[in-house]
């Protein structure tokens, strides 16, 4: 019986990212990363750079696929951000770990479609636009639980469809972090609601006295242990379409 006056709570709608066009560079998916039942992990930097007059690696559909096979797997030496990477989605200290086996059970793409001639040059406007339009397409090849953002840089310039989580702790682990930014993507694939959460560490090309791989290893693994409750309160709490 319905109470004269009384209104149903309209719950907040949260609208799921769409795919609007498809990667140019095709992400790294690794051997092992899209397995059931285990946690996805994508991990995504800003670009790659490349100097062109040394003919090493050309703007091709299978770029960031090259790159990877060669530094993250072939090379036992050099490659440090590789190994900083596996550090995070290992928890582990770098070096204690195998790196190759690492690789092959994640994904990883760059945000930024095309090739920048150095390390420290921003992309264009135009590049962070045509990224933007190709973030849900790399998702939706990926499907990951947890998308590890590289750098603060890249995080500023993510799509911001989906919503900011509220404050998550991993009740377990009371002194790692308190992520106060995460942000929860919904996209829907093939008539499958997903869930991605994306937090955000400091890159691994960083410095020694910026760089720490137990901080962001504790941050990416805060938002794995918290993917469950968030989906489910985020099921609870929003119309979502």
């Amino acid at each position: 019986m319905r109470i004269d006056g009384a209104r149903t709570p309209v719950r907040p709608r949260l609208v799921c990212g769409r795919v609007e066009a498809t990667p140019f560079l095709k992400p790294w998916i690794g051997q092992n990363a899209m397995h059931e039942g285990g946690v996805r992990w994508h991990v995504m930097g800003e670009s790659h750079y490349t100097r062109l007059e040394d003919g090493a690696y050309q703007r091709t559909p299978d770029l960031t696929q090259t790159v990877i096979s060669d530094w993250a797997l072939e090379k036992s030496a050099g490659g440090s951000f590789f190994t900083r990477v596996g550090a995070v989605v290992e928890n582990k200290e770098p070096g204690s770990f195998d790196r190759r086996s690492t690789w092959e059970g994640i994904a990883y793409s760059n945000f930024v479609q095309q090739l920048l001639d150095g390390p420290r040059k921003p992309p264009t406007p135009a590049m962070l636009d045509e990224a933007r339009s190709c973030f849900f397409g790399q998702l939706a090849i990926s499907r990951p639980d947890v998308l590890v953002v590289l750098g603060t840089r890249l995080w500023e310039e993510l799509p911001l469809d989906g919503v900011k989580l509220s404050p998550l702790q991993f009740a377990c682990e009371p002194d790692w972090p308190i992520l106060e930014d995460a942000w929860l993507y919904p996209l829907e694939i093939d008539d499958t609601l997903t869930f991605t959460i994306a937090v955000k560490i400091v890159h691994p090309s960083a410095g020694f006295r910026r760089w720490n791989w137990r901080v962001a290893a504790r941050r990416a693994h805060t938002a794995m242990y918290c993917h469950s409750n968030v989906i489910e309160e985020a099921l609870a709490t929003y119309d979502i379409s």
